[in-house]
């Protein structure tokens, strides 16, 4: 689940863009989340990111989806987040890049083991 609230960062940024037809989609580079909590019931990660708007990649060349990856072995709990892009943006556009909070909560129980930012490598220590 992701879900986006409030506005931390702007500026503006040139974006190359287009609208497809049909939109095919693909993974965009990995990037660094900010930092991970766990409920009171330990039951559930939640790893906090900052990116652009929610909305449909599709109808909204500024908007952007993400997906989380997770790589779990006996001691660490490795998770990359990635924005899903339209595999054609050849259209230039700019994108007022407002920086939205996101989060996506892990189906994956932490118990104890390290939690690593895939992108970076570092060992994050969740709140």
């Amino acid at each position: 689940m992701i879900m986006g609230r409030g506005v931390l960062i702007a500026f503006l940024l040139l974006v190359a863009t287009s609208c497809g037809s049909p939109a095919e989609r693909e993974r965009g580079n990995a990037f660094a989340w900010t930092d991970a909590s766990i409920d009171a019931s330990d039951q559930t990660v939640r790893i906090n990111f900052i990116g652009s708007p929610d909305g449909d990649i599709e109808s909204d060349p500024c908007a952007a989806e993400y997906e989380a990856v997770v790589e779990e072995t006996v001691t660490t709990l490795t998770v990359t987040i990635y924005p899903v892009v339209l595999a054609d943006r050849s259209d230039e556009i700019f994108c007022d890049m407002m920086g939205y909070f996101h989060h996506i909560d892990l189906t994956q129980v932490l118990d104890g083991r390290t939690l690593i930012d895939g992108a970076t490598g570092e060992t994050k220590t969740p709140s």
